[in-house]
């Protein structure tokens, strides 16, 4: 049997499994996301109390399996857990459906799973950010080979000019744009080129940031609605 003790993780997702257990998604350090079923993990139980798994919290995780399904055996927190509230909330389950929806399973991503912890704590102490929320969409494209490069035209190879327009496509980059091209698909270079280097001051990097992602990740989805958008149009309409 092989069997992993205390290792570190969050939950991605649950559903129910059986009457007593949960089919869970983690996000772990060292092993990436892995599928488990949680025994014992839902209901009450026989001596009254009861386990339970909790999203934004991290835990010291063990199971055991040979195969891609584990079994989790335990889950113990490391800290009190936390129920974040309002967008804060939102970006939370939207960012953990993204790992979910893109991530295969055991596929190693130990540099994100520190900054998804880092986006989870700063959720916690200062609420929601569209800016951490922009930063870690591309580094989760980035772990996983999609990586956006905002500074070169995908068709020439050359850098881009600041005062040229391009159009992005999701599956090869960003393409100078012709004269005649007035498609609401279209960038200036110099804001391209500050979101390539990391500047978020401007309002336009921002939401150029906003759309490309966007774009990507909806391709990525091969166009599959995420309920996390749909959770959050509710909750801002409401």
């Amino acid at each position: 049997m092989n069997r992993c003790r205390e290792q570190l993780g969050f939950v991605l997702h649950t559903q129910p499994f059986s009457e007593s257990s949960f089919l869970v998604d983690l996000l772990t350090c060292g092993h990436g996301r892995l599928k488990c079923i949680a025994k014992g993990f839902r209901g009450g139980r026989k001596n009254g109390s009861a386990k339970s798994l909790f999203p934004h919290s991290e835990y010291s995780f063990t199971w055991h399996g040979r195969n891609d399904l584990k079994i989790l055996m335990s889950a113990e927190l490391l800290h009190p857990p936390v129920f974040l509230e309002r967008d804060a909330l939102y970006h939370g389950l939207y960012v953990n459906e993204l790992i979910y929806r893109l991530v295969d399973s055991r596929e190693h991503m130990d540099n994100f799973y520190l900054a998804y912890r880092d986006f989870v704590s700063s959720l916690i102490l200062t609420g929601s950010d569209e800016i951490r929320l922009r930063e870690i969409e591309m580094h989760l494209l980035r772990e996983l080979g999609f990586g956006l490069l905002l500074n070169v035209d995908a068709h020439s190879g050359e850098s881009l000019y600041p005062r040229s327009f391009y159009k992005f496509h999701p599956e090869s980059g960003l393409r100078k744009a012709l004269k005649d091209d007035l498609s609401d698909n279209l960038f200036m270079g110099k804001y391209l080129l500050d979101l390539h280097a990391g500047c978020w001051k401007r309002r336009e990097v921002l939401m150029i940031a906003r759309r490309i992602l966007r774009k990507t990740i909806d391709f990525r989805l091969n166009g599959k609605p995420l309920h996390s958008r749909q959770l959050y149009r509710t909750f801002l309409a409401s």
